[in-house]
């Protein structure tokens, strides 16, 4: 997913308005919808915000990883989970997807 859906898809899963969520990050109502729309991209302090008042990573608001954490490889075919090995080291494990029809 692109982020205009992804945050299109976080606001009406919120319940939310243009109004309601523009109060709720102090931005306003034609930016979250230019934001929608693909119009204008958000700055980081408007995705900073955004991932605090959702409670999602930046990551995800980027579409890099889905809602568990896991990394999305850009032909779908595989997901990477970040694993902590210990404090200096993080691997990868590679996950194979079922193929979509």
């Amino acid at each position: 997913m692109e982020f205009p859906e992804i945050l299109r898809s976080l606001r009406k899963a919120h319940n939310l308005t243009y109004e309601q969520l523009s109060k709720a990050i102090g931005y306003s109502k034609s930016i979250i919808g230019f934001w929608e729309n693909g119009q204008k991209q958000p700055t980081l302090p408007a995705l900073i915000a955004l991932a605090a008042y959702f409670d999602v990573s930046l990551d995800y608001l980027a579409g890099r990883v889905d809602e568990y954490g896991y990394r999305i490889d850009r032909d779908n075919t595989y997901i990477f989970r970040l694993m902590p090995r210990d404090d200096r080291a993080v691997f990868c494990e590679k996950i194979p997807t079922p193929h979509k029809k």
